[in-house]
């Protein structure tokens, strides 16, 4: 469930809905008390068309994470963690290992799933993809009854509660924009500096969220760090093998989360056939990239 205060951005949503009720997507627009009765638990008061996606929903990436590692140990896998990407070397122009903080590992193909992380997709693929990778508060409350079967993306905040209880808070508008948080997010962490600073931060964000969903007044906090989105200026995935280095493939995009399952798969065929499919010849490295405001 989602909407907007603001006109402009409320009438490009109802224009979105539009446009994935004409793909046949079961998207529509529903009022305040509909959505309440949704979300008894929620408070709509002062959204009007609010843009409705039953099919639409979250992943918990941890727990994802977790089930596709079993899955490709059942299958023989071996996993190496922790174990960092430092760089690659070549026998001529095809790769032959991977150098990690583990070991070094022979392979005449590799990866990049990258996400936010620029230096790395230069230093082994050496290309530049265009991208305005954005910080945003991530906040995790302890675990909770059921009060909340959906995710509500309400101005300034967006909330799900994960099968564990927990309520996951995101903050919408970013960071402050002054000298000190420009200076301060250079380095890309992903925690606060202090304690102090992180509390601030968590309880301003749960402030917001009350006021959509108040049952979260007596809420306690229990982790607030900082995660990072690559976005692609256009919005649309990258990927791909670089034509700088061979062997070298990058699947990079916003949400990855939401779009791994399919584009793994994809990847995986191109890989593995050798043949690129014309179904992602809109998604590769070398097209050119337009900056796109909202996506």
């Amino acid at each position: 469930m989602e909407w907007f205060n603001g006109e402009t951005r409320q009438q490009e949503l109802i224009d979105q809905i539009t446009e994935q009720q004409q793909w046949g997507e079961a998207a529509s627009i529903i009022s305040a008390a509909q959505a309440g009765e949704l979300e008894p638990h929620s408070d709509f008061t002062g959204a009007n068309d609010i843009a409705f996606s039953g099919n639409d929903g979250a992943v918990d990436p941890v727990l994802a994470t977790r089930k596709l590692l079993q899955a490709s140990k059942a299958m023989g896998a071996e996993l190496i963690y922790p174990s960092e990407l430092i760089d690659t070397s070549h026998g001529g122009t095809r790769l032959i290992t991977a150098q990690t903080t583990t070991e070094r590992i022979q392979t005449d193909k590799i990866v990049l799933a990258t996400g936010a992380a620029i230096k790395i997709v230069k230093k082994i693929a050496k290309i530049d993809i265009p991208q305005r990778s954005a910080p945003g508060a991530i906040v995790i409350t302890a675990p909770l009854p059921p009060i909340l079967h959906r995710v509500i993306v309400a101005p300034g905040v967006h909330i799900h509660q994960r099968l564990d209880g927990r309520i996951v808070l995101g903050e919408q508008t970013g960071p402050p924009k002054n000298d000190a948080h420009n200076e301060r997010l250079t380095t890309r962490a992903n925690q606060f500096p202090s304690k102090e600073i992180s509390d601030q931060h968590g309880q301003r964000i749960l402030d917001i969220a009350i006021k959509y969903l108040p049952a979260l007044r007596n809420a306690e906090i229990e982790h607030v760090h900082i995660g990072w989105r690559p976005l692609p200026l256009d919005g649309h995935p990258v990927l791909g093998y670089s034509q700088s280095r061979d062997g070298v493939y990058l699947a990079i995009m916003h949400s990855g989360v939401t779009l791994a399952p399919i584009v793994g798969r994809l990847v995986a065929q191109e890989i593995i056939s050798k043949k690129l499919f014309k179904q992602l010849k809109n998604y590769r490295l070398y097209r050119a990239f337009h900056y796109v405001k909202h996506y």
